[in-house]
């Protein structure tokens, strides 16, 4: 310890004078004891021992810093210097604080010295931090150490929660391009700002086994360009897609890291590049061009369409089918089934070459129908086949001939009109059992009950009609039946257009 005179160097300080004071003092002393409470005992604290207290380490992950402190006290604190030693397992690391304001020191001359550093040990795992700090004087007085423990918890990797981007893309026309929005949204255990990076890679298209990378193609939480909000943890990214990008399927991945170096599980995307074109029908065919009308059953009618996509047959979203009967114009078929799996009559599954099996109505006409089929894709793009005839045939019984006015004008008086029935059977007249007709009018929802048609001669009938004033106007609609000695059927619907 240092020795203080509190004397000019050339006095002289006698023994008696030394015994004096000393005596003097003690009665002063008693005499404070003796007048008033008896005060606790204190330590005695050495002014001219420097002494710390309350160190502390903080983390700045952002920087991937540390930020050390401790109060210093001391009778010349402009002439302390104090030190902490910071070690982790075999690593030690020396380091001076300051009370300048400088460092890592926040405030000059508050008795706080501090100071900052790079940190030197890996978050990816928990680390524990032994750090001892210690203080000397310009007197070479040391203050006892002060030693703290801190554990660092392990740093845990970012996850990539979903990928949002469109299924498909259309690509641009030449010297045109197109952009697509992808957003990832991410979480980090160790919160939002602990993500440095979000980027992707793309898999070759011609090598799966390599992925192409770019340090341009990244993602970014800015609240600019593609992305929309600022700071949400949904990190956007604009694709440019141009004119010269392949017709392909594209398979993305993700990552992320954190600011330990960390990397999250990759995220897989597909994005499929197709060009806007129309399907096409590469052949249109009927399985028979005469087909038989079946009377009880609806009476099919297959056709084999081969149809092509360049986008792949998945682009094929619709079927539309046309037909035209002998007497009318073209309609929507809209009973029908399609097959390309080799099963209903389909020969070799997903080979392009669909079968399709519609049904005819009921009431469809005798005679030449015509038929064409439509494809359309994703984006409404449309193509349409050849147009094919095919004749429905009767079966025996049949019709040689029906005569009507189709077109009458409702009188004033009654007037009689006439529908003439001519039939034949292969089998002859004789196998004719019975002919019947129903009636619906224009105001009637549903056809009447079987009424039987009156006979002129072997086979030719007759149905009498009668038109007056009180007749509705509009369509009016007759089925007649022919049926034989086997109760084969054969079948005709006309109509009568009753004008007001």
């Amino acid at each position: 310890m240092k020795t203080i005179e509190i004397a000019p160097k050339n006095q002289k300080i006698t023994e008696k004078m030394r015994y004096g004071l000393l005596v003097s003092l003690l009665m002063l002393s008693l005499g404070f004891i003796g007048c008033g409470p008896t005060a606790p005992e204190q330590q005695q604290i050495d002014p001219e021992i420097p002494r710390l207290e309350d160190g502390q380490l903080s983390l700045n992950s952002f920087l991937r810093q540390m930020q050390l402190q401790v109060k210093a006290y001391d009778n010349d604190i402009q002439s302390l210097i104090v030190n902490c030693s910071i070690s982790s397992g075999d690593t030690l690391l020396l380091l001076t604080l300051n009370d300048d304001g400088l460092n890592g020191d926040h405030i000059p001359g508050d008795h706080v010295f501090g100071a900052s550093t790079a940190w030197f040990f890996s978050d990816t795992t928990e680390t524990i931090l032994e750090i001892t700090f210690h203080a000397t004087d310009a007197d070479l007085n040391e203050a006892e150490a002060l030693r703290i423990e801190s554990i660092i918890r392990a740093n845990l990797p970012p996850q990539i929660l979903s990928i949002s981007s469109p299924d498909t893309i259309i690509r641009p026309e030449p010297g045109l391009y197109d952009t697509v929005i992808v957003v990832a949204e991410l979480y980090d255990p160790n919160g939002p700002e602990d993500i440095v990076y979000v980027g992707y890679e793309v898999q070759s298209i011609d090598n799966p086994q390599e992925w192409r990378s770019s340090p341009a193609w990244y993602l970014h939480d800015t609240g600019i360009g593609a992305d929309s909000i600022a700071a949400d943890q949904r990190y956007s990214a604009g694709l440019e897609i141009a004119s010269t990008n392949r017709l392909a399927r594209n398979i993305f991945r993700y990552q992320a890291k954190d600011r330990a170096g960390n990397f999250s599980l990759f995220v897989y995307d597909t994005i499929v590049i197709y060009q806007n074109l129309p399907p096409e029908i590469l052949s249109f065919k009927l399985e028979q061009e005469s087909i038989p009308k079946q009377v009880d059953n609806i009476t099919p009618l297959r056709i084999f369409m081969e149809a092509k996509d360049d986008n792949g047959p998945d682009d094929i979203t619709g079927f539309h089918f046309y037909i035209k009967s002998p007497a009318g114009e073209f309609s929507s078929i809209a009973d029908f089934s399609i097959f390309n799996d080799g099963t209903s009559g389909d020969a070799h599954a997903d080979d392009d070459i669909y079968t399709v099996n519609l049904r005819l109505p009921e009431d469809a006409d005798f005679g030449q129908f015509f038929i064409y089929g439509e494809i359309q894709d994703r984006r409404h793009n449309i193509s349409r086949s050849d147009t094919l005839g095919f004749t429905l045939v009767n079966i025996t019984p049949f019709y040689s001939n029906i005569s009507y006015n189709s077109t009458v004008s409702r009188p004033q008086s009654a007037m009689r009109d006439t529908i003439f029935i001519s039939v034949s059977d292969e089998n002859g007249l004789a196998d004719i059992a019975a002919v019947t007709y129903r009636e619906k009018s224009p105001s009637d929802a549903e056809f009447s009950s079987e009424r039987s048609v009156l006979q002129l001669s072997a086979g030719e009938y007759y149905i009498p009609l009668v038109w007056d004033s009180s007749s509705t106007a509009g369509t009016w609609f007759y089925r007649i039946w022919v049926r034989d000695r086997s109760n084969e059927l054969a079948m005709r619907t006309i109509s009568i257009q009753v004008n007001p």
